[in-house]
């Protein structure tokens, strides 16, 4: 999932790039650098409010099924 977002942020900023002439191409190209930006953050902040409610509740997991 990840993954997607940094794609759609790439996408977004070489779309930015290569369109310098055309301004509704650049602007759909901010449009997708936004969307891959907030997509980071919510996973970055779910990942983290995971984390948290785990270590406040003193939760150990035995398999790796959440990655950390």
């Amino acid at each position: 999932v990840f993954a997607i977002a940094l794609l759609v942020l790439f996408y977004g900023i070489v779309q930015f790039i290569n369109s310098e002439t055309s301004e509704s191409k650049r602007s759909e190209g901010k449009q997708k650098i936004i969307y891959g930006l907030v997509g980071l953050f919510v996973m970055f902040s779910a990942y983290g409010i995971i984390r948290f409610i785990l270590n406040t509740f003193n939760i150990h997991l035995d398999s790796n099924y959440l990655g950390f």
